[in-house]
Order: C-alpha cells, then sequence, then structure tokens
C-alpha cells in the first residue's frame, strides 16, 4: 500500500460546509469542518470516496458485500488478516477492537508502519438496511496522532451516519 505524499494534503481551504452524498446509499451527510472529498481510483479500477483533512490525514470509504455469513467482528478479522499478509513486515498490527459509536458497533484496529510517518486506522461496520459491510481507513501523521483522534472520530461518525440511516 502506497503511503500518501505530503504534497496531497497541500489542497485548498475547503468552503465551510460540505455536503457529500454517500453512492450508494444516497444518504447526505456535512463533513465536519476542515475536510474535502474527491474521488481516487484504486490498483483495481474501482472508484473510492477519498477525504482530506490537511492537519489531521486522509480517510477512504469502501463497502464489501459478502456471500459469507459472518459477523462484523469476524470480518473486521478478516480484514486484519489479509492486510497482515500484504503489508507484514512494513507494519506492527494491534488487536482488533470494538466499541459502539451512536448505536453502531463498530471494529478497529491500526497499523503503525516500521519507516514511515503514516499510520494506518482501520474502522468496520456493517450497515442495518443494506447488510453491507463498511470499512475506512484513515492515514494519519504519527506526529500529534494522540491529538487528531477527535478529528478522527468526527469524521468516522458522519460516515457512519451515511451507512446506517
Amino acid at each position: 500500500m502506497q503511503l500518501l505524499d505530503k504534497e496531497v494534503l497541500k489542497i485548498n481551504k475547503p468552503p465551510a460546509t460540505i455536503m457529500w452524498i454517500n453512492p450508494i446509499t444516497d444518504e447526505m451527510v456535512e463533513l465536519p469542518s476542515g475536510w474535502a472529498t474527491t474521488k481516487d481510483k484504486l490498483k483495481s479500477d474501482i472508484l473510492v470516496d477519498t477525504f482530506i483533512n490537511e492537519k489531521v490525514g486522509v480517510a477512504r470509504l469502501l463497502r464489501e458485500e459478502t456471500s459469507e455469513a459472518m459477523t462484523v467482528e469476524q470480518y473486521a478479522k478478516a480484514l486484519m488478516e489479509s492486510k497482515v499478509q500484504a503489508m507484514d513486515k512494513e507494519y506492527q498490527f494491534d488487536e482488533v477492537t470494538n466499541t459502539k459509536l451512536e448505536g453502531t458497533t463498530v471494529f478497529k484496529f491500526s497499523a503503525i508502519p516500521t519507516n514511515s510517518d503514516w499510520s494506518l486506522s482501520f474502522f468496520v461496520w456493517k450497515d442495518r438496511v443494506k447488510d453491507l459491510y463498511w470499512h475506512s481507513i484513515f492515514t494519519i501523521s504519527k506526529k500529534d496522532r494522540e491529538k487528531k483522534s477527535q478529528h478522527v472520530e468526527k469524521m468516522l461518525l458522519k460516515l457512519i451516519d451515511s451507512t446506517t440511516k
């Protein structure tokens, strides 16, 4: 996985209010202050919604339909295992933990790189309507990471809101 160049974060200051519509659920949410949105193409030619905050980092929202009957925790652990296999020597992974955010159970794990200034935080949940698994990946500078956690949580809540209404 390619880490972000600092130039990616140097964007024009976003307007005070940005509304974003989740293209899967058609739910509209107001992004927290400082966040802007764009579309990025992954290596697999899939377009993903990308959110950028110059002071915090970058977030991506992805969804997956699965035919396997699994819990959100099982999905989160399977996602982590796939990331461990793909990025084994480059990152130190922590355990999958869970929390409730506004009524939604969210599973989290992080990947701390061995030789980079950017860390990855993965958040996984399942919507209650379409039965889709969602995950968001936040790429955050390791500097002042704890101070940035409140900004990450605000953005994460907006992403969850766009998938669970």
